[in-house]
């Protein structure tokens, strides 16, 4: 994967009402010492099927959804580029999917945890 100079490579949409994805932004956002990821709230209206998952854009326009954008964020920072090894095998695929999707329906139950104290998601990448 190549970008332009200066341009994010992918561009990242998040539930921003949910405590719990935005610190998982906020994560993201520190692995991403070289300014790769542009994070984007996602609208709240959204009634897409999908619009439960995080929503990953690559440089081609293609968006990855769940698991498979978690992979490809994954294969942008050297602390997370091992997982990417092994992410492509079909059990770890399966099971990936399948937590992903758990997380997902639940994230507002983890939200309680994550929500006390400020938000950690800065609005200065955000579009």
């Amino acid at each position: 994967m190549r970008r332009e100079t200066g341009a994010p490579l992918v561009t990242v949409r998040y539930d921003a009402d949910c405590p719990f994805c935005c610190r998982m932004v906020g994560i993201l956002r520190a692995l991403d010492r070289k300014g790769l990821v542009r994070t984007q709230p996602m609208d709240r209206r959204c009634n897409d099927e999908g619009c439960d998952q995080m929503i990953v854009q690559a440089p081609s326009g293609q968006d990855y959804r769940g698991f498979d954008g978690i992979v490809l964020l994954c294969r942008l920072f050297p602390l997370t580029y091992p997982f990417t090894l092994i992410a492509h095998r079909s059990a770890i695929r399966l099971i990936g999917h399948w937590v992903y999707r758990w997380i997902a329906r639940n994230r507002y139950r983890f939200s309680c945890i994550f929500s006390m104290g400020k938000s950690p998601v800065a609005t200065d990448k955000e579009v």
